[in-house]
């Protein structure tokens, strides 16, 4: 039997590398949310230099790519963010940690 894993590598990696500027959020609401909406809005307050792709992954838990260190830099650090009324929490997603899983139970505050 032969081994054959050339074909996964290249995605895998990208995938992999993908992670450095990725963001992974929750809304704290018990209601359900419109994605569309949920994006658009936060795309104008965001005001990134370039556009953020926002995935939804499940259940008020979603991926946000950005394009540059910049733009990841303000808005994980210009938080906390709401959405209708709703805290939205987020974290940096880390090389190797799979988006569905990654804590979103704590956020910090100024006070």
């Amino acid at each position: 039997m032969r081994k054959t894993s050339s074909s996964l590598s290249y995605p895998r990696r990208k995938a992999l590398l993908s992670t450095i500027l990725t963001l992974v959020g929750t809304i704290t609401s018990e209601k359900s949310v419109r994605f569309t909406q949920f994006r658009d809005i936060m795309a104008s307050v965001w005001k990134s230099e370039k556009d953020v792709n926002m995935t939804e992954i499940g259940p008020r838990r979603y991926v946000f790519q950005f394009h540059n260190e910049e733009d990841i830099n303000r808005v994980a650090g210009e938080g906390p963010w709401r959405f209708d009324q709703n805290l939205i929490v987020m974290s940096r997603l880390e090389e190797g940690y799979i988006p569905m899983f990654v804590p979103l139970d704590k956020a910090e505050f100024w006070v």
